[in-house]
């Protein structure tokens, strides 16, 4: 038995319990109401669900990093690591020492080449 039917189940029973009480027509009148509490439970699970697909999340995959497509895009161009280091990373002076500079500069190498990767070149007109 599944769990729904489970519970649709023993909602039945104790609906059918309390308004047998409360000296309602039993069974029929608690069929509905269990009936109006599924189709309102449907309801809600489908807006969770467009709340969640619409408002939660930006789309799919994570949102790409501006420094690392004005690095591809220059890197198309045929432009030298020195160059784009110059236009996507800010001053030296901003990094606290030289490790952390040139491991910034090791990190959007590496994006860089893994987006190669997984797109294919484009090719420019010139």
């Amino acid at each position: 038995m599944t769990r729904n039917k489970l519970i649709s189940e023993i909602t039945l029973r104790g609906l059918s319990a309390m308004t047998a009480r409360a000296g309602r027509p039993g069974d029929a009148h608690a069929a509905c109401i269990v009936e109006s509490l599924t189709a309102l439970q449907r309801e809600v699970r489908r807006l969770a669900r467009l709340f969640k697909c619409y408002v939660l999340r930006p789309g799919p995959g994570r949102p790409r990093h501006p420094r690392v497509t004005l690095a591809t895009k220059l890197r198309y161009q045929g432009k030298t690591w020195a160059e784009i280091f110059g236009a996507c990373l800010p001053d030296r002076a901003v990094y606290e020492s030289g490790i952390a500079y040139r491991n910034a500069k090791a990190n959007l190498k590496k994006a860089v080449l893994q987006r190669e990767k997984r797109i294919p070149p484009i090719t420019i007109a010139q």
